[in-house]
């Protein structure tokens, strides 16, 4: 390596590079299998691929018509697909350049080169024959300042390293005879043990005026799989036919993948696959309301709720008693709200503010059996100013509350107290059961706040057609909620249904702990499912003197959903019983899949899922089924009934997501164009659990519920998630974090950054600062 240092000099070609890079560049965050280490060692892995001398030939007669060097065409089309698997659109790439100038260094013996920075924008709208525009003076200049010490540059610009994670080589073409009398010379391909830089691309001109493009692709094996950099380099062979075929259509319109791996991964996330229709169930041959029969096997076990003292006894009611109650209440809001015959048109809303009991599970089982009406969850516990924000969004038309908190929903709404509820056995007539008409599909069933990450929760809007095929598609099992949720409750606490239910696999056998607030989209999935499964549902009360442990083991609780944070202060040899577990609403760590799972080929019952979904495409998108890795593997493995396939190395520090549900699609397009699709980057969701939006709200619909761009006739729209995801070679997801500075702290969605870190930047000590969440929550 040999660089020329002159003070004067090099001075001013670092002002003419501050120039050039008047706009810092952030650090470009390439997708990775890997976390970045601290200490980034320099092992090095390569790929080899070809550009085939027809496409070559393309490339360099497009060349020659922009006026541009084949360098030039080679560095954009290798920036373009950096910018495609970064997702960023203003990018640093160095390259070497040779360096003899002058004639004091002709006779010496040595490699003289050094390193220049090319800085390549590809904001949009932009064609890539615009791009080659802009590279044309990029190119010139940087070569005219390229006796700069290349660390000084970086010192000069201000740029971190990190900043500057790929290099770009062409090297010239090799058409030397080597004509040794009594030697045969043959050329040996010396392959690269390190890698100075995250990715190199290195292309060379093969030999012959028709000759094709040889590429060495050298990664950091720290950082990227050979797989993934199979996919790069293939990328960067889709992209070059693209530019080659299309130079004048926009730089986010061109294929960064080929045909058949974009089958591929619509075939992944389920562009093509039915969406499951949930059948009406034969009740036929029984005699009167099954709700009011005393053979409920099934019972809700309400705990120590409200008191918090410990001192209130455990009290239980049967299916029988529970659904005699949701009748009665069901008729009486009938009589109470002005329900219109074409209940879709005109949806009445009805606020449930109570805490976790079983008259919280009446008044929501009452709401869902009402066509025309739709509950909206508030916790009480909730700051009066918040509850206030919701009732001022929602505008409810009744609230159902205990009286105590009639004074939380003001003047204007009106509070049908518990006191005031009829009793089911002066109350109900099972001849008015028929009165319940069929809830329409599209009909909404519930609107559910979120946790307000920009600091005003948005109320998500979800229809019937939704929730019934999550709870479905979870439990695989044929209900329809829209014939009434009261028949399927009906029909699954029948001596005849015995079915046991896949992925968690709930029986009426099982006792399912009631974990999420009522408030939280997690309670629809536990509330739903248990019913229907005619399961024991074990209400907890967060008795203040009673662990969230001892709940679990008094209670003989068989199966609950946590969030990571909650499991992590539980110990699997103190809960015997609970077999079938769910982890939801964060991200879950390595650690507790090693915890928690079943190591292959050990003796044991207990299921883990790790379930993933944004409450605008209702409750659950994706789940994966988990065993802990073993002691000769470092890897995660998705159990063979669900998964046939041993993960890949990044699942060691981010646990797979799994594949979408029946009637979800999932889609990974990059963070700038719909169109190009990808297999891995930002994701998206669709199909029949897809929410209708955001109440009230129509702005903050259109911006994130958009317009599918693929054509999918079953659901023409699509849900902006903004979390960054990845699919791994077996066709399942990985979660990788956000595209924002949103993190979840218990399950809530919060954005600290602004406000927080603007409060510590104004201490004179500090010039920058961040904000992380730090993981799980200490006991």
């Amino acid at each position: 390596m040999f660089e020329r240092y002159n003070f004067i000099h090099t001075r001013r070609v670092c002002q003419s590079v501050q120039r050039c890079l008047c706009v810092r560049l952030a650090p470009v965050q390439l997708l990775t299998d890997f976390p970045r280490p601290p200490n980034l060692a320099l092992d090095g892995g390569q790929v080899t691929f070809q550009l085939q001398p027809a496409l070559a030939n393309r490339l360099r007669s497009l060349a020659r018509a922009k006026s541009v060097t084949l360098f030039a065409l080679l560095l954009g089309l290798f920036a373009l697909a950096l910018s495609r698997w970064a997702a960023a659109q203003d990018l640093a790439i160095a390259s070497p350049v040779g360096h003899r100038q002058g004639n004091a260094v002709e006779p010496l013996i040595g490699y003289f080169v050094n390193t220049v920075l090319f800085r390549v924008n590809l904001k949009t709208p932009c064609t890539f024959e615009d791009l080659l525009g802009r590279l044309r003076d990029t190119v010139v200049g940087a070569f005219q300042n390229s006796s700069a010490p290349y660390a000084k540059v970086l010192e000069a610009a201000e740029l971190d390293p990190a900043a500057v994670p790929a290099m770009f080589v062409l090297q010239d073409r090799d058409e030397t005879a080597w004509n040794m009398e009594g030697l045969r010379v043959e050329q040996v391909e010396i392959k690269r043990h390190a890698a100075l830089f995250d990715v190199t691309c290195e292309m060379q001109e093969m030999p012959g005026s028709a000759g094709g493009l040889q590429g060495v692709l050298v990664y950091n094996k720290h950082l990227w799989t050979n797989s993934r950099a199979v996919r790069f380099a293939e990328s960067l062979q889709t992209l070059a036919l693209a530019v080659a075929e299309q130079p004048a259509v926009d730089l986010l319109q061109l294929a960064v993948i080929s045909s058949n791996d974009r089958a591929k991964v619509l075939e992944w996330g389920g562009h093509n696959r039915p969406v499951a229709s949930p059948t009406s169930t034969n009740t036929s041959g029984t005699s009167g309301p099954p709700e009011c029969r005393e053979k409920g096997r099934g019972a809700l076990l309400e705990g120590t709720v409200g008191a918090g003292t410990g001192s209130e006894s455990d009290r239980s009611v049967t299916y029988g008693e529970f659904g005699a109650r949701v009748m009665a209440l069901s008729l009486a809001l009938r009589a109470r709200l002005p329900l219109e015959p074409e209940a879709h048109k005109d949806e009445k809303l009805v606020a449930v503010l109570l805490p976790r009991s079983v008259d919280l599970a009446v008044a929501i089982w009452a709401v869902l059996s009402l066509p025309g009406a739709a509950y909206v969850p508030i916790d009480p516990e909730y700051p009066p100013q918040r509850i206030q924000h919701i009732l001022n969004s929602a505008k409810p038309h009744l609230a159902l509350a205990k009286e105590e908190h009639a004074e939380l929903m003001g003047e204007d709404i009106g509070v049908f107290g518990t006191r005031q509820w009829p009793s089911p056995e002066t109350s109900f007539n099972p001849a008015r059961v028929e009165e319940l008409t069929q809830a329409p599909p599209q009909g909404l069933a519930y609107v559910i706040y979120t946790s307000g990450s920009t600091g005003k929760p948005k109320g998500v809007a979800i229809e019937h057609r939704s929730a019934a095929n999550m709870v479905q598609e979870l439990e695989l099992i044929q209900i329809i909620l829209m014939k009434r949720y009261v028949k399927a409750l009906r029909h699954l606490t029948s001596e005849s249904s015995q079915e046991q239910l896949s992925l968690m696999r709930i029986t009426r056998e099982d006792r399912v702990l009631q974990f999420f607030k009522p408030a939280f989209d997690g309670a629809v999935q536990e509330y739903l499912s248990t019913f229907l499964a005619g399961a024991v549902l074990v209400l907890w009360g967060e008795d203040k003197e009673e662990t969230f442990a001892e709940v679990l083991s008094r209670h003989r609780c068989t199966a609950c959903t946590l969030t990571p944070s909650a499991l992590s202060v539980l110990d699997p040899q103190r809960l015997p019983l609970l077999t079938k577990l769910a982890v939801a609403a964060e991200a879950c760590p390595p650690t507790l899949v090693e915890l928690w799972a079943c190591q292959p080929g050990q003796h044991c019952q207990r299921r883990l899922l790790n379930a993933y979904g944004p409450s605008e495409n209702t409750v659950v998108a994706t789940s994966a089924e988990l065993v802990a890795p073993s002691e000769s593997s470092n890897d995660f493995i998705l159990r063979s009934d669900s998964f046939d396939s041993l993960m890949s190395a990044p699942s060691r520090q981010h646990v797979p997501i799994g594949t979408p549900l029946g009637g979800v699609q999932c889609y990974v397009f990059e963070a700038t164009a719909l169109k190009s699709l990808q297999d891995g980057l930002r994701g998206k969701t669709g199909g029949i659990q897809l929410a209708r939006g955001y109440f009230g709200d129509a702005a903050k619909t259109a911006e994130k519920f958009v317009i599918n761009p693929l054509g999918c006739q079953k659901m023409q729209r699509m849900y902006k998630t903004g979390d960054v995801v990845t699919w791994l070679p077996q066709g399942q997801l990985l979660y990788l974090g956000r595209n924002d500075e949103m993190v979840k702290v218990r399950g809530f969605r919060i954005v600290p950054q602004p406000r927080l870190s603007g409060t510590v930047i104004a201490r004179e000590f500090c010039r920058e600062a961040g904000l992380r969440s730090s993981g799980l929550a200490r006991s």
